[in-house]
């Protein structure tokens, strides 16, 4: 066997920096990047990003209040791609496949990459507002983030009809949105000179969801959803797309069980639709593949040459 391919990433960046009196900040940066996996028209994509800053501690209100050794207000906007398709996916493909006729092998070619000639960038537009913050001689330090990001012309594969011998292609679709807020913090309880405790904590809630797919709409007007990808649009990305097991049916139920074809010690499905029959309508959103909450908490304890460092993180919602 015998394989081959290239492809070929090239990046412009051009960033600018300006601070004024070591209280205000700004960061300008203007990005180009192109990829030759994309097709003719789309290789190329420009993102640009823009950064406030403000380091109120350096405030005449503030300058003098020995607690505060830093409390910076941050704010930010900007455009980020992603490029990540396998090579050649703009072009359609064939593959080798041969066939016999009798005792001889004839050469022969089946369908094997649908590909998309507007296949281009990804974009994930991003606001982020964020506080830096330092107390006590940096003995509390820590910050605060909060942030919004729409992703729009997603590179997924679709999945699409089979009579083609092919059954799905990457494309640019849909719209997803993501929001949340994190939160991390140090500690230092004690501090003797030859033993310390150090606390470093970090937490972040985060809430996604498809806020468009392909722009087909039902008779109600409604966006269609994509059952094969379980994708539903106003739901999280990542979803449990099933039947809901609701018991097991037991002994003296024997006559109700077999009325849905089942018997006891299987398990009941709840009839969604109320039809009297469980079928694929029945199916139901149950719970999202990714957690609402992830934290975590390392303690350090140094005793002269001596440390001991002890982690916990946890997730929960998935």
């Amino acid at each position: 066997g015998n394989d081959y391919e290239k492809t070929a990433l090239i990046s412009q960046m051009i960033r600018v920096n300006y601070t004024y009196n070591d209280k205000y900040l700004i960061t300008l940066t203007g990005r180009r990047d192109g990829y030759s996996g994309f097709g003719n028209g789309n290789k190329w994509g420009i993102f640009p990003s823009v950064a406030l800053g403000w380091n109120m501690n350096s405030e005449s209100f503030l300058k003098d209040v020995s607690q505060i050794n830093l409390l910076k207000l941050r704010m930010s906007w900007g455009i980020n791609g992603n490029q990540a398709v396998a090579p050649y996916e703009s072009i359609t493909r064939m593959k080798h496949q041969a066939t016999l006729s009798g005792d001889t092998s004839l050469v022969g070619y089946v369908p094997n990459v649908i590909g998309d000639p507007n296949l281009g960038w990804e974009s994930s537009e991003t606001y982020n507002l964020g506080v830096d913050f330092g107390f006590f001689n940096n003995r509390i330090k820590g910050d605060v983030n909060i942030y919004k990001t729409n992703t729009s012309d997603l590179l997924l594969n679709r999945t699409i009809s089979s009579v083609h011998g092919i059954n799905e292609i990457t494309q640019n679709i849909g719209e997803t949105e993501t929001k949340g807020i994190e939160l991390s913090l140090g500690v230092v309880p004690i501090n003797t000179g030859s033993f310390k405790w150090e606390i470093t904590g970090n937490v972040a809630t985060n809430k996604n969801k498809i806020v468009s797919l392909y722009g087909e709409l039902d008779e109600n007007g409604n966006e269609i959803n994509d059952l094969a990808n379980s994708w539903f649009v106003g739901s999280p990305i990542g979803v449990n797309f099933a039947y809901k097991m609701i018991g097991v049916w037991q002994l003296d139920e024997a006559d109700e069980a077999a009325a849905w074809g089942a018997q006891p010690g299987t398990v009941k499905i709840e009839d969604v639709n109320g039809d009297g029959a469980i079928t694929e309508d029945d199916r139901q959103i149950i719970g999202q593949t990714d957690p609402k909450v992830t934290w975590g908490v390392s303690n350090g304890f140094s005793f002269k040459n001596f440390t001991l460092e002890v982690y916990f993180v946890g997730s929960s919602g998935a």
